[in-house]
């Protein structure tokens, strides 16, 4: 697997000693970035329990940001926000989470920032903390379910703050940088998760009486005086993801609600072309690669694992490519896969590898160590092949 895989970047993993690595996706270079303050094994030297999680890559692959854990992942310690300089030796620790458990960390398209949920107990804060202001956080919004992206130009954050404990629920710009007030979107939003800034518009989930409309709005000058264009309405919790061009949506709907399968998945032209069925099966995620392809991670009904299958949206044709039974942070990243579609690729930059964790047992039997696996979409007959130990891993930009 090794040929040809120099424009295909990195991936930077969680190992098995719970620290930060970098590895090129053939198995080569291996090594890790992030080292534990306490002493490793060694004469009357007791092992460190730092763990971090949750690497996510710079826009210009210089840091990872990541949450780090003095005392384990589950020690109920206070965590802290950094970011780790892949080719160097500086470490930022950039901010205390005291009282809170991180859950997710998003960069800003400029690489300044770093945007951050973190639970409260049955809230999520979302805040922001600057690369060069160390200690220091700014809370941008409240609630929960809470969802967001990055505006492109950095300066602000399109917020989506569900119904679970505001009724109402709401879909806002929050300005990032202090600058000139927050714009609220005048429509109530539907079930659905994760909002998109496109150049057409602000794709989003509209509530539509007895379902979801996925919707293009384009803001007007006040709360109110937004252009809506709907594309598509179904019912219970509705999940979509932009192409990478800005040409189609992937979309899809769990009638049953959060928890239950997606049923099957729908590839809509956004310039009113055609829209057609690409899966008919239940699945649980699905996002777009950087070719312009979709990988759907859907059910095997015969052992109970994840299948991912690759689809042509022009041609509707899908292609099986493996089962894997995925690591508790690969299942959350899937379960959660609007949120991390652009923070955290599985896929490289260049579209070639498939990179995800797994476990090499079986279903129903005692789960494993953790293992970071490949899979070459290139191949006639592409088979993961195993490259490292861990518990989660995420492309290069």
């Amino acid at each position: 697997m090794g040929e040809g895989t120099a424009g295909s970047g990195r991936v930077a993993y969680v190992g098995e000693d719970g620290q930060l690595h970098v590895i090129a996706p053939d198995g080569s270079g291996d090594r890790p970035v992030s080292f534990p303050d306490a002493p490793g094994p060694g004469w009357g030297l007791p092992a460190s329990r730092e763990v971090r999680t949750w690497p996510a890559w710079s826009p210009d692959g210089r840091w990872l940001g990541c949450f780090r854990h003095p005392e384990g992942e589950d020690a109920g310690a206070a965590a802290e926000l950094c970011a780790v300089e892949v080719d160097g030796v500086e470490e930022r620790r950039l901010a205390r989470i005291l009282g809170q458990l991180p859950v997710y960390c998003r960069w800003s398209p400029q690489g300044d920032r770093l945007a951050v949920l973190s639970q409260d107990g049955e809230q999520l804060q979302l805040w922001l903390s600057a690369l060069d202001g160390e200690g220091e956080r700014r809370v941008i919004d409240e609630g929960a379910p809470l969802f967001f992206s990055w505006m492109p130009d950095g300066e602000g954050l399109l917020v989506h703050v569900g119904t679970r404990l505001d009724l109402r629920g709401r879909l806002l710009v929050r300005r990032a940088g202090g600058r000139g007030p927050d714009r609220l979107i005048g429509e109530r939003p539907g079930s659905f998760c994760t909002p998109f800034p496109l150049a057409e518009g602000l794709l989003v989930g509209l509530d539509a009486g007895s379902g979801t409309e996925v919707s293009l709005v384009e803001p007007g000058g006040e709360a109110g005086d937004d252009r809506v264009r709907g594309l598509i309405a179904l019912d219970g919790l509705v999940g979509f993801v932009p192409s990478p061009d800005g040409a189609w949506v992937a979309v899809s709907h769990a009638p049953g609600g959060e928890g239950t399968p997606y049923r099957g998945v729908w590839a809509l032209r956004l310039d009113g072309g055609f829209t057609r069925r690409l899966v008919d099966r239940p699945c649980l995620a699905f996002f777009w690669t950087p070719r312009g392809t979709l990988l759907v991670a859907g059910w095997d009904e015969r052992d109970g694992r994840l299948a991912w299958a690759e689809v042509d949206p022009e041609a509707g044709e899908a292609r099986p490519l493996a089962t894997f039974l995925p690591t508790r942070d690969q299942l959350f990243h899937l379960h959660f896969f609007e949120q991390f579609h652009d923070s955290h690729p599985l896929v490289s930059a260049d579209g070639r590898y498939l990179v995800f964790a797994r476990h090499p047992g079986e279903p129903r039997g005692p789960a494993g160590p953790g293992e970071i696996a490949v899979l070459d979409l290139d191949a006639v007959d592409p088979r993961p092949e195993p490259i490292a130990a861990g518990r989660f891993a995420v492309c290069s930009p």
